[in-house]
């Protein structure tokens, strides 16, 4: 069973309802993200200055299927599929090659829009000097088929709010982990690098109010290290 829940401005009832909802009574783990905190879409500073992020959406866009029915899905998944595989082809080719000249694959409409694509995105590299990274742009538009990732950059004061109104509350209507982990996402640049100390640190802060807890592992440190 997968519960999704907005946990943000609940009233304590609906937190205390969610928690029973939940129904925990096995050990479990805790993973807490910090980019729930305050979220960045890395994605949106690729090129930005040509507005690569909305380029992509037409090149990448599928509808989704008006009718829920098995058959419905499966058609949609499957066209899906034969999209990006045609995309992730052409971004290779490209990639590799520098040019589309040596694409042997269907040269219909995503090659016709990956063509008029290319200059732009060339110009615009050479103007910054430096080789267009054709796989960032191939993984950008992989994000932008129904709007795009979501960027939402937390005011330090709405991060500490979240924190003692939304994280504890819901913690503290939970049996306690067996392990906590946490994840800073900030090689994939999700977590904003300027705010993750911050976040850290008031998360921590917060579980050692709720919980009789082991001094935190600092793993990333150690991959610094090595």
């Amino acid at each position: 069973m997968l519960t999704v829940a907005e946990l943000s401005n609940r009233m304590d009832s609906n937190m205390h309802n969610l928690c029973n909802q939940l129904d925990i009574h096995n050990p479990f783990v805790l993973d807490i993200d910090l980019d729930f905190f305050s979220t960045a879409n890395p994605f949106l500073a690729l090129y930005n200055n040509i507005g690569l992020y909305d380029l992509l959406q037409d090149l990448f866009h599928f509808d989704v299927p008006e009718n829920d029915d098995i058959e419905s899905i499966e058609n949609t998944v499957n066209l899906r599929e034969i999209q990006l595989q045609e995309l992730e082809d052409l971004f290779m080719c490209m990639e590799e090659f520098g040019n589309l000249e040596n694409y042997t694959g269907n040269k219909g409409l995503y090659y016709e829009k990956v063509s008029t694509l290319v200059p732009i995105v060339e110009e615009e590299a050479k103007r910054l000097g430096e080789r267009p990274d054709w796989w960032a742009v191939f993984a950008s538009g992989c994000t932008r088929d129904q709007g795009g990732l979501p960027h939402h950059i937390s005011s330090e004061e709405l991060i500490k709010d979240t924190i003692e109104m939304c994280l504890k509350q819901f913690l503290q209507g939970l049996p306690s982990p067996i392990l906590i982990t946490i994840a800073r996402s900030t090689d994939d640049g999700y977590c904003p690098p300027h705010q993750v100390e911050l976040i850290q640190s008031q998360v921590l802060r917060a579980l050692k109010e709720i919980y009789v807890t082991d001094e935190p592992i600092l793993h990333y440190l150690n991959k610094i290290k090595e």
